[in-house]
């Protein structure tokens, strides 16, 4: 695993996994991510070379320089339509809520153009081929709100949210690896490669 995150840090943090399925080495450059919502972009990275079936990760690089939760355009708490505690009746198990509902219950609640709007976009390149993913499902900024205030909805407190993958409709235990099967969910043309976003604390 790659990686350029110093040890003994505290984590708070959202972190991005770039999953190298090819069978070639490649070097990862540009990597920036974008939260719509404050204008902030984030470019923390030196290239980073992630070796054929290897996988890189992008996270903090000083403690809590990476806490995307921050960066949710709900701030502290998430709008009652929205609240975790719905999940039962969105569909959507994890208990996220925000922006990380379904897209339904979104919809129902009025908010679809508002989390479409504010939803964070990550971009790198490789070689010469640029490449960005728009996170819909809203992880990297736990559902558009400080997820650590969970506890305040019958949660557990805990901003950790298992890999997903981007672009696709969050679950808080993850989504799990891509296959290739399912690379199409990642964007047409990235021969091999794995995206997929968590949040941590």
């Amino acid at each position: 695993m790659a990686s350029q995150t110093p040890t003994g840090q505290s984590l708070d943090t959202g972190a991005i996994r770039v999953d190298n399925a090819t069978g070639s080495a490649i070097i990862v450059s540009n990597f920036q991510v974008y939260f719509p919502n404050n204008a902030s972009t984030f470019s923390l990275w030196s290239n980073l070379t992630i070796g054929a079936g290897q996988v890189g990760i992008f996270t903090q690089t000083g403690s809590y320089n990476f806490d995307t939760s921050d960066f949710g355009q709900f701030g502290g708490a998430p709008p009652l339509a929205l609240a975790p505690n719905n999940y039962g009746g969105n569909g959507n198990t994890s208990a996220i809520g925000g922006c990380a509902s379904s897209s339904a219950f979104i919809a129902a609640a009025g908010y679809t153009a508002a989390c479409a709007a504010t939803s964070p976009v990550i971009t790198f390149d490789i070689g010469t081929t640029a490449y960005s993913f728009t996170d819909t499902g809203h992880i990297l900024n736990t559902g558009g709100w400080d997820f650590v205030n969970n506890g305040g909805y019958g949660g557990d407190g805990n901003e950790s949210i298992n890999w997903n993958v981007v672009g696709s409709e969050p679950v808080r235990g993850g989504n799990g690896v891509p296959e290739p099967a399912s690379l199409a969910l990642l964007g047409a043309g990235l021969a091999g490669l794995g995206l997929i976003r968590r949040r941590r604390a």
